[in-house]
């Protein structure tokens, strides 16, 4: 299973490449939860995607929680996908 966060990012990118290397830590495949990466996307619109390969639903539902302080004026919105 995949799961795709996209969402608009108007910080500066050094806290996104921090964000990112978090979220690679965080996630590495120990709890089912994989971090494959942040990319650009061309058809949506939003600024960035982050990807994750899931076990399965279980594992993305219990995934322990990641220590991350969201700033609404920086990270406003987003959706996210679930392929199975």
């Amino acid at each position: 299973m995949y799961v795709l966060e996209s969402y608009d990012w108007f910080g500066p990118i050094e806290e996104l490449n921090e964000l990112d290397k978090k979220l690679k830590k965080h996630f590495d495949g120990k709890h089912g939860v994989e971090y494959l990466g942040r990319f650009a996307p061309q058809q949506t619109k939003f600024h960035w995607t982050h990807f994750y390969k899931v076990k399965d639903w279980k594992a993305w539902v219990n995934h322990p929680e990641m220590e991350y302080k969201r700033d609404y004026k920086v990270h406003t919105h987003g959706i996210v996908e679930y392929y199975v």
